[in-house]
């Protein structure tokens, strides 16, 4: 359960003691040879590093830094509120930082709160009271987490999120649970956009006209024409496995998305009516009633964008772009509290996008998804989807220890339920293991996985991991953050998977 962390305390590494406080010490990284990558570099990186009650972009913050895949420096200041957000984050952008801070557009002064549609209304859950803080600070790991409790179509749902951040991971990830264990079914049929937010994440004082969208549902949708207008051009063709959103503008160089942890089969995303364009461009699309640009309406868009900020009415605007940034997400209306009339006889399902399929979205709705934050030119969202993608076709055969087959449901839950892939966990994008003796012995077969993060239960500080038969040292080609509260370590191989592997922990 989170609390509020510190005195203004600067923290890196250890255990969290019980108010959210921690204590530990500094670390580094390099790179493990496993499969076809390179060899074991001697420079370290820093720690991760908690800086807790600062007062930044005008909010009283918690301050994650820590240092991504390339080892250079990012920071994600925390709001200190229950239904909290990120503030602002940095990353280094030709050598120096690129400061990325809530816009404040509209009041929205972050991204990451939870938003859900209901009825002719929405329940936004920016600032809402509640509690907050890091319930696990390791050397390199952490999760932070929130706790509010919005009111959605006259019910209070508590809500559980979860930042989790590691050094050598470019992309934190934000996991959320909704729990409506007393809330009967059928009874909020509202949809969910959560996370929800607006970030200059073209850089403060940038305010780039926005040059593009893109999503990924059954299909990979992006536009095809600069800058993003109501009358853009598309393409809706590419199949796709992966759910995601993002946007970009190549003035500056810049993108925001965020990627799911899972496929859509796994776990449903998007909504609304739009698929009957699956396998279409612009230039064949199944029109809407009442359409009159080349873009669909505001309305039907897949995710909640930056669409409500375009003209689609006024014939003397069309043509006209955006400067808004913001980014969210989307489902079917029943994601959250399922749909009394889905017409199964079930009051806790709902029809997923595309109105062929049925999900569950009670007692509980649960997912996780990357922040992608990067420069346009390196395709960042893209990256990450195809990693999502590759942890689907990776193969891990343990000859000593064994795979994690059951976690808890989502954060912030107690339920134990399988997973679908034996040994990944889609709440924080870990592979969890089971020593045996205090030992792992793990075969890993993959297209391509950069910086895995693996969870060990049975040890808490390796002694010994050699990749490929190469010894790694600590702080330099693995980083390692002991979890003795769970008789766990969280471990990161900084290493470019690729083929087979063999990986010895112990």
């Amino acid at each position: 359960m989170a609390g509020s962390t510190g005195n203004g305390n600067q923290t890196s590494g250890g255990a969290s003691n019980p108010d959210g406080s921690a204590s530990g010490g500094a670390a580094g990284a390099g790179q493990g040879s496993g499969g076809t990558s390179g060899g074991v570099p001697a420079d370290p990186c820093p720690a991760l590093v908690l800086e807790t009650e600062q007062f930044i972009a005008g909010a009283s913050s918690d301050e994650v830094r820590w240092r991504d895949a390339e080892c250079k420096p990012r920071s994600a200041a925390l709001v200190r509120v229950g239904g909290g957000y990120v503030r602002r984050v940095t990353y280094d952008f030709g050598g120096s930082p690129r400061v990325i801070t809530g816009t404040g557009a509209a009041g929205h002064r972050g991204w990451g709160y939870t938003v859900n549609h209901y009825g002719q209304t929405a329940t936004i859950g920016q600032d809402l009271p509640g509690r907050f803080g890091a319930v696990f600070i390791g050397k390199h790991h952490t999760i932070y987490e929130y706790e509010s409790t919005p009111r959605i179509a006259g019910h209070d749902v508590p809500v559980t999120q979860h930042w989790f951040f590691a050094t050598g991971r470019t992309n934190p990830v934000l996991a959320t649970t909704y729990d409506m264990t007393d809330i009967p079914a059928g009874a909020l049929v509202a949809d969910i956009r959560t996370h929800y937010g607006d970030l200059a994440w073209d850089g403060d004082g940038s305010d780039a006209v926005i040059s593009g969208v893109g999503w990924g549902d059954r299909r990979k949708f992006r536009t095809t024409s600069a800058p993003l207008t109501a009358n853009s051009s598309w393409d809706y063709t590419e199949l796709n496995t992966v759910p995601y959103v993002h946007a970009w503008a190549t003035e500056t160089d810049a993108e925001m998305g965020a990627v799911q942890t899972e496929t859509y089969a796994q776990h449903d995303a998007g909504g609304y009516w739009f698929y009957d364009n699956w396998g279409k461009t612009s230039d064949d699309q199944s029109w809407v009633d009442g359409q009159s640009t080349v873009m669909t309406p505001d309305w039907n868009w897949t995710y909640q964008i930056n669409q409500y900020e375009l003209c689609f009415y006024d014939p003397s605007c069309l043509d006209m772009p955006t400067r808004s940034h913001r980014l969210a997400w989307g489902t079917n209306y029943g994601a959250l509290g399922g749909l009394s009339d889905a017409g199964t006889g079930r009051a806790d399902q709902y029809v997923t996008y595309g109105d062929q399929d049925l999900a569950v979205g009670h007692p509980y709705q649960s997912y996780s998804v990357f922040m992608v934050l990067g420069q346009f030119s390196e395709t960042p969202t893209e990256a990450q989807v195809s990693e999502v993608e590759a942890i689907q076709q990776t193969t891990l055969e343990p000859s000593v220890g064994e795979l994690v087959t059951e976690l808890p449901g989502g954060v912030g839950r107690t339920d134990s339920v399988p997973l679908t892939l034996p040994g990944f966990d889609p709440r924080y994008a870990t592979f969890n293991l089971r020593a045996a003796g205090g030992l792992v012995e793990l075969s890993i077969d993959t297209e391509l996985l950069e910086n895995p993060v693996f969870v060990v239960q049975g040890i808490e500080q390796p002694s010994v991991v050699t990749l490929n038969g190469q010894s790694l040292a600590e702080d330099a080609g693995y980083f390692a953050s002991p979890d003795p509260d769970r008789g766990q370590v969280w471990l990161t191989i900084r290493a470019a998977l690729r083929g087979t592997n063999t990986l010895i922990i112990q």
